[in-house]
């Protein structure tokens, strides 16, 4: 089994590439009737995005196909969305097109997002499905760099379900490669708070299941304070 390093500081098995996977789980243009569920969705989250972002611009970390950046943006928030993916790239700008407001794409790694912006440039920075596939130096000192740019970070990551052991999940275990080919760290709510983000400060925790396109499997929401 050959081993690979993506530039995002991912490891994957094999010619990984997002759009692929993120086909998998979504259409990635958009159509009318999926977005209005998507806008939905978010929706129903603004109560608690207001709770804890106090204004309007969020820096959306590996957007995808902008499920959430776009539909944000069209709530009214102002979005700059990152990926290093080109085809994923190029259909969040088309999904923009077709329904985003104040929304900003730029393609790059998003370990350079201290490069590009300045201290304080967001009210937040969020992410879903993101820093699970790093390792535990890396999502520290990718939380930092989002600390830097904002006051505060929402994180969205799989974590393993009560319902099945965890080697069920892998099909390498002992390099957390899991059965998509995808480099993955399913780590409980406990571990996430106590020893991954024991030097943060968390201000709210979540588990809850994903939306039924995404799988529906149990999720874990993180809000942390600068």
């Amino acid at each position: 089994m050959k081993i690979y390093k993506s530039s995002l500081n991912c490891i994957f098995v094999g010619d990984l590439n997002w759009y692929f996977k993120l086909k998998e789980i979504m259409n990635p243009v958009f159509t009318q009737e999926q977005f209005k569920e998507y806008i939905k969705r978010h929706k129903q989250k603004l109560k608690f995005y207001k709770k804890f972002i106090k204004g309007k611009k969020i820096l959306d970390l590996g957007c995808g196909f902008g499920y959430s950046a776009v539909s944000l943006s069209y709530l009214g928030y102002n979005l700059v969305a990152v990926d290093n993916n080109e085809k994923v790239i190029k259909i969040i700008k088309q999904n923009a097109k077709n329904f985003g407001r104040e929304i900003k794409i730029i393609k790059d790694d998003v370990f350079n997002i201290n490069k590009k912006f300045k201290k304080n440039s967001f009210d937040a920075c969020i992410s879903g499905g993101l820093l699970e596939h790093f390792r535990i130096k890396d999502i520290q000192k990718l939380i930092r760099k989002q600390l830097y740019l904002a006051p505060i970070v929402i994180i969205d990551i799989p974590i393993c379900s009560k319902k099945s052991k965890l080697k069920d999940y892998y099909q390498n275990f002992s390099k957390k490669i899991c059965k998509d080919g995808v480099y993955r760290n399913l780590w409980n709510k406990n571990y996430w708070i106590n020893h991954i983000l024991k030097d943060f400060e968390v201000i709210y925790s979540k588990v809850s299941l994903s939306s039924k396109n995404t799988g529906r499997f149990e999720k874990l929401t993180l809000v942390l304070k600068k």
